[in-house]
């Protein structure tokens, strides 16, 4: 089984390095956060979203909208 965003180019997705985007919170997410953030919400988050904070902790992406 593909693990979550294995196949996603990420490349062109942010409109700001990391480094430059105040949305982007500090990486990398440790699995204790993760954990605490969970305790906190009462719920599990979802393996893919994890997946995801992990090679970014948030961000402004390029494109706001989606025509679906």
């Amino acid at each position: 089984m593909a693990t979550p965003f294995e196949n996603f180019d990420f490349s062109d997705f942010w409109a700001y390095p990391a480094d430059e985007d105040k949305f982007c919170g500090k990486m990398p997410v440790s699995d204790e956060l993760i954990e605490q953030a969970e305790e906190e919400f009462g719920y599990k988050l979802p393996a893919s979203y994890i997946s995801f904070l992990k090679q970014r902790n948030g961000g402004i992406p390029k494109k706001l909208v989606y025509y679906g």
